[in-house]
């Protein structure tokens, strides 16, 4: 087939959800044999939110409002440290292996 991975945006919403309590986010997509080969394989992976940043960190959005606008002090970085600590282990915790993708951006962002 040519293709080593597959990332997966939108699907069902229940679909989705299942996925993310039994832990199966990321899976071996293993096509047919009599086309492809026993052996053949292909990695698949359901982004855990959308392509786009799930909190206040957005890009164009917001004006960069991390480079625009950073915390002003020692306390607001580290209660913007504390969610995206927070998110990470929400993530984690729905994934298989220690392993996900964090993705910035995202529909006509970064101009």
């Amino acid at each position: 087939m040519g293709l080593k991975s597959l990332f997966i945006n939108r699907i069902d919403a229940q679909e989705k959800s299942i996925r993310q309590h039994e832990k199966e986010l990321e899976f071996l997509w293993r096509p047919y044999n009599a086309f492809s080969g026993k052996d053949s394989q292909i990695f698949g992976h359901v982004f855990w939110h959308h392509y786009s940043v799930p909190f206040y960190w957005d890009s164009d959005a917001e004006k960069d409002i991390l480079v625009m606008n950073p915390p002003q002090n020692e306390s607001a970085w580290d209660a913007f440290s504390k969610e995206l600590h927070e998110y990470f282990l929400e993530q984690k915790s729905t994934h298989m292996t220690n392993h996900f993708l964090f993705l910035v951006g995202d529909d006509f962002a970064f101009s």
